[in-house]
């Protein structure tokens, strides 16, 4: 094999290497790109690995980036103030312009004096800025009860909204207020009022300078401001119930200090009444604002007999003012006072019997009135006083009329009236102001001393007036209240009764 392979070599040289030579030169040649070769592979893969390293970190980066963002949004990486703050935003109302967000209200769990509390109740507009809630209520004289619905802004953007429901379903009447207007829906007719309400503003008072005794001992209450719609003025602003049933420290008593009520730490009160229907009261009243978040009244077996039953209340919370401005189509305005009067031939036929001129006259117009009219009715009430009467007929019949006033101070400077008409259902009565007043809110019916109720009421910038018509037998009881609410006038038709 050696000898082969020498052989080879031979033949190689002399043949196809014949004429190639391989000096120093050449091998060094050989060597240098042999280098050179190792060099190229080594940068080659030098660059695969920095482009490889490049795409990762592109990639990761990327990654990081998506993560990140899909994490804020999520609010997954935040800190727990952040996530609230993050939460807060997202709760608020998109429109700025439209809601207003009050500061929190804080509840008051601190021991509390009558003093305190019933102060809070006749300054409660001072304690909250809005409020919106839901309650129920009913009275004794009216069948079934009443849901009234309600938001309220007091200081920024003021204004409000109100719903009255019966238990039947039916929406009676609907209030709203913005802008120093007032509007008064009434559903069953399909009218509405408009009318401008001055804005007012007061300072907290006293509890010497709310109640006080004028020269003749009757009371005297001097009250707050409200916003010029009723809805929810039981339960927001109590001014009324706060005088008539509390302002005799000695008639109540502090049973609890603290009770929680939707939410709302209230302090609860107990006191006595001598009322013909009821005999003792319970009210639950807001430490934080004087609001009568819920109160009943009891008969001497422990029965209910009134009561505000509360089943939302919010204080202080965003309410969009939008609420506040109603959508009118498909109403009409209520144009009584433009209506044409047209003047009945029977006016002519109707007879003055007798009258009053002065003071010294009532108790004996009265009295005759009592011995020809079976059928009279009369207030028995301290608070109202008799500062007029007449009496007429119109063929056989007889027509009487009683003017009174709620004066308590008795300083006759008072705009609240009470008028009554008694008649015979078959009687023409004439054409007077005050009971030709048809109010645009439709008032439910009710029976009181035998006597089945019926009517409207009517709010303005002055004051509320409220038009009912009785019946009992053939006779018909006309009972017109001026700047008196309706509340306010069923409560007085309680003591409204024979006057023999």
């Amino acid at each position: 094999m050696v000898n082969k392979l020498e052989n080879l070599k031979d033949k190689m040289d002399s043949t196809i290497l014949k004429d190639v030579y391989f000096d120093d030169k050449q091998y060094q040649q050989v060597l240098s790109s042999i280098e050179n070769s190792k060099n190229d592979k080594n940068m080659s893969l030098l660059k695969n690995k920095f482009n490889y390293l490049l795409s990762f970190s592109v990639v990761s980066i990327m990654f990081l980036g998506i993560t990140y963002f899909v994490g804020t949004q999520l609010n997954l990486l935040n800190d727990p103030e952040t996530k609230q703050n993050t939460q807060d935003s997202l709760n608020k109302p998109s429109n700025e312009k439209s809601a207003y967000i009050p500061p929190k209200q804080e509840e008051n769990y601190d021991e509390m004096s009558k003093e305190e509390i019933l102060t809070k109740m006749i300054n409660s507009v001072d304690y909250f800025e809005t409020a919106r809630g839901e309650y129920k209520m009913h009275y004794s004289f009216s069948p079934g009860y009443e849901t009234v619905e309600y938001a309220i802004s007091l200081k920024q953007e003021p204004g409000g909204y109100g719903k009255r429901t019966l238990d039947t379903g039916e929406v009676t009447s609907r209030e709203f207020y913005k802008d120093g207007k007032v509007w008064s829906i009434n559903e069953s007719l399909k009218t509405f009022m408009e009318f401008r309400a001055n804005r007012n503003s007061g300072t907290t008072l006293t509890l010497d300078q709310a109640f006080s005794t004028a020269s003749d001992g009757n009371p005297q209450t001097n009250y707050r401001e409200r916003p010029p719609i009723s809805t929810a003025n039981e339960t927001l602003f109590p001014y009324e119930i706060a005088s008539n049933y509390t302002r005799d420290l000695t008639k109540w008593e502090i049973e609890k200090q603290n009770e929680e009520l939707l939410g709302h730490n209230t302090l609860v009160i107990k006191g006595i009444k001598n009322h013909r229907d009821f005999q003792s009261f319970r009210f639950w009243v807001d430490k934080d604002t004087g609001i009568l978040i819920k109160y009943e009244t009891y008969k001497a077996n422990g029965d209910i007999v009134d009561y505000l039953h509360p089943t939302k209340l919010e204080v202080n919370v965003p309410i969009d003012t939008k609420l506040f401005t109603p959508d009118l189509e498909g109403y009409v305005p209520n144009n009584r006072d433009k209506e044409k009067v047209i003047i009945d031939p029977r006016e002519n036929e109707v007879v003055p019997v007798a009258g009053t001129k002065s003071s010294s006259e009532i108790e004996d117009v009265y009295n005759l009135m009592k011995s020809d009219m079976p059928f009279l009715y009369w207030f028995n009430h301290s608070d109202l006083q008799l500062i007029s009467a007449s009496y007429e007929t119109f063929k056989e019949y007889k027509i009487g009329y009683l003017y009174y006033i709620l004066d308590p101070d008795n300083d006759h400077n008072s705009s609240q009236m009470l008028s009554v008409r008694v008649h015979h259902k078959d009687s023409y009565v004439r054409k007077i102001g005050d009971f030709e007043i048809v109010g645009d809110t439709t008032v439910s019916p009710f029976q009181l001393n035998e006597i089945k109720w019926k009517g409207t009421s009517l709010k303005e910038t002055d004051g509320e007036w409220v038009h009912l018509t009785g019946q009992k037998g053939d006779y018909i009881y006309d009972v017109v209240s001026q700047h008196i609410s309706l509340d306010e006038t069923k409560d007085f038709l309680k003591g409204f009764k024979e006057a023999h």
